[in-house]
C-alpha cells in the first residue's frame, strides 16, 4: 500500500527522533475510521509491531487525535503527569512526546516517542522538532503518491 520510499522516510524519521530525544520506542501511525494502525516501529522491546491495530481511544496518541495537535508529557512548566494518563496503569510510560502528521488539513496519522524510562521533561524546542518530523512525512506522502 505505501511505498518503499516513503517507508524509507518514516523510518529515517523515527531514527532521527529516537536519536533527538534518546527514547526507546518511536512509532509512524496512520488513523482511520479511529482505529489506529502501525506503520512504521522503532521498538528496542519489541512490544510493538508493524500491522497492529488499536482503537485510537486504546492509545496515548488519542491526546493528539482528541486535541488536534502535538503533546508532550512531561512537558517543562505543565501540571500535566504522565501516571495521571488513564492508560498509564497498562502501559506506564515515563515520557511520551506526538506531533499530528497532517493531509488535506486533516490528522492523518502521527509521530510519537516514547519510554518507559525516566526522562527530563521536553520543552518547546522538542514538540517543534517533532513537528518538523511529522511535516517531513506528510510531505514524502505528497512526493511519492503515497496515500
Amino acid at each position: 500500500m505505501y511505498s518503499d520510499s516513503f517507508l524509507k522516510t518514516c523510518y529515517k524519521k523515527l531514527d532521527s527522533g529516537l536519536q533527538k530525544f534518546n527514547l526507546d520506542l518511536g512509532i509512524v501511525s496512520h488513523i482511520e475510521n479511529e482505529i489506529y494502525h502501525l506503520l512504521a516501529v522503532r521498538d528496542s522491546s519489541d512490544t510493538f509491531k508493524v500491522g497492529e491495530n488499536f482503537p485510537i481511544g486504546d492509545t496515548y496518541c488519542r491526546e493528539v487525535w482528541n486535541k488536534g495537535a502535538s503533546v508532550s508529557i512531561p512537558m517543562k512548566n505543565d501540571e500535566q503527569k504522565i501516571q495521571d494518563h488513564p492508560l498509564y496503569p497498562n502501559l506506564p510510560l515515563q515520557a511520551y512526546i506526538s506531533a499530528p502528521i497532517l493531509y488535506r488539513s486533516k490528522i492523518w496519522g502521527t509521530i510519537n516517542f516514547s519510554s518507559l524510562n525516566s526522562k527530563p521533561a521536553f520543552n518547546r524546542d522538542d514538540v517543534q522538532y517533532a513537528e518538523r518530523l511529522a511535516a517531513d512525512i506528510a510531505a514524502a506522502m505528497f512526493e511519492n503518491n503515497s496515500i
